[in-house]
């Protein structure tokens, strides 16, 4: 899973704790007080942004996939109704065929 949530989370986190609003504050903040960033990095209130990114990440994860399941099962119902497709144990009998006629073909050489 990409951890990219989390980490903006975490960051967004610290700039409003330690009320950074621009680059150049935040600049001054790295250069001079660096302990300040690290008390916010390492808090709870912060791990708790994170647990939280973490989570919504993979709910929306969950929410996708599901929608995908329900896209792909509306077409492969559509497609049953109007065969336009092969059902998943037709395909693999075909499959399965093709390979048994190969191996004759290649005995028989």
């Amino acid at each position: 899973m990409d951890r990219s949530a989390e980490l903006t989370a975490v960051l967004e986190h610290m700039l409003r704790e330690l009320g950074i609003a621009d680059i150049n504050t935040f600049y001054a903040t790295v250069k001079h007080d660096a302990e300040s960033i690290l008390e916010v990095l390492s808090s709870e209130t912060c791990s708790e942004a994170a647990r939280n990114a973490i989570a919504a990440e993979e709910r929306l994860h969950s929410e996708m996939s599901t929608m995908a399941d329900t896209v792909v099962q509306d077409v492969a119902t559509q497609t049953a109704l109007t065969g336009d497709v092969v059902d998943v144990s037709t395909a693999e009998a075909m499959v399965e065929e093709a390979l048994c006629m190969v191996a004759e073909a290649e005995e028989g050489e």
